[in-house]
């Protein structure tokens, strides 16, 4: 899920050698209804001119079960 939170990355991204899930699936992840998800995360975030990640945060941190939440990033360009 959190490769289609990145806003560039659409529908027909291609995964490159280095990406995690080119070399194993796991765990399995429908990724149409992740795309569909992300397009109302999309229209959410524009309507409040934040990001994507930023709406996902906040959700996150909404929720009762969640005292934090932890980021990680592969590339130093993906820092929010």
């Amino acid at each position: 899920m959190l490769l289609v939170l990145r806003k560039h990355i659409l529908r027909e991204h291609t995964l490159q050698n280095d990406d995690r899930r080119s070399k194993f699936n796991f765990p399995p992840v429908d990724e149409n209804k992740g795309f569909d998800i992300v397009d109302v995360l999309d229209e959410i975030a524009s309507e409040r001119n934040v990001s994507i990640a930023q709406i996902s945060l906040a959700w996150l941190l909404q929720q009762p079960v969640v005292n934090s939440v932890i980021l990680g990033e592969k590339r130093e360009e993906q820092h929010i």
